[in-house]
């Protein structure tokens, strides 16, 4: 009995340390709203799901799209689209934040709560904590998150990765358009985009773009699972629409 209550007790104390190791790792994948650091890597957030994309549907104009469920209860989804314009104008399209709402579907609300230039890793890239409110299929969400660019002018291939804020209410001026501390509904969202020219003509764009994102209770989960591709295939419409646009 000795032997098996001993058992039982450090039973408790692993299972404790695994929980607590569980949290921190999660935690980890959060951005602090006090420092300047990226916590994750790119290659964190470009999972790549689409491995042989249809050319000729590219070239057609089709958005492809593809997307796995994860044990954990994460989707990772990934969308591929053509637009027929630079990869510059492109990624002054997506990081034209402020303006979110009149160019990028679904969304309510946006605004940058800061502006600043990474120190760490990727030290000197410009980044942005960014809050933004987006209603899909009637399920809102809300967030607070760090978003990096990474731009190499040369070879005309523009890079942008994120992952949310932790503890939102705690940074100052972050409020939502009620008035409200900005809250995170989100269990996880970390993504990439990537803008490069297609077959090397750079007046073509290849949009990737990818998601990893998880809900914290299943009518959350239910609603990103169904409106997820519809949402990230929309983006790319929205970029091709703006484009046009401001030719």
């Amino acid at each position: 009995m000795r032997y098996s209550g001993l058992l039982h007790g450090i039973g408790i104390v692993l299972a404790s340390l695994v929980i607590a190791v569980s949290v921190r790792a999660a935690s980890d994948l959060r951005a602090d709203p006090l420092t300047s650091v990226m916590p994750i890597s790119w290659s964190q957030a470009s999972f790549r799901i689409i491995v042989s994309p249809d050319e000729s549907k590219l070239e057609k104009g089709e958005i492809l799209f593809g997307m796995k469920k994860l044990n954990d209860g994460s989707i990772v989804a990934q969308s591929m689209g053509l637009i027929e314009a630079t990869p510059e104008e492109c990624i002054r399209i997506t990081t034209d934040y402020n303006h979110y709402t009149s160019i990028m579907p679904y969304t309510v609300e946006s605004r940058i709560v800061r502006r600043f230039r990474l120190a760490g890793e990727y030290a000197g890239a410009r980044a942005v904590d960014f809050w933004a409110r987006v209603s899909v299929l009637g399920f809102q969400t809300r967030y607070l998150i760090r978003v990096v660019n990474l731009a190499n002018d040369k070879s005309h291939v523009y890079r942008s990765f994120w992952t949310l804020v932790r503890n939102p209410a705690s940074v100052s001026g972050c409020k939502d358009s009620t008035g409200q501390p900005c809250e995170n509904d989100l269990d996880m969202n970390i993504g990439s985009g990537k803008f490069e020219p297609y077959k090397g003509d750079p007046n073509r764009t290849l949009s990737i773009r990818t998601m990893r994102i998880k809900g914290k209770n299943w009518v959350q989960r239910f609603g990103l699972c169904a409106g997820c591709g519809n949402s990230m295939q929309e983006v790319t419409k929205a970029i091709r629409i703006a484009v046009m646009k401001r030719h």
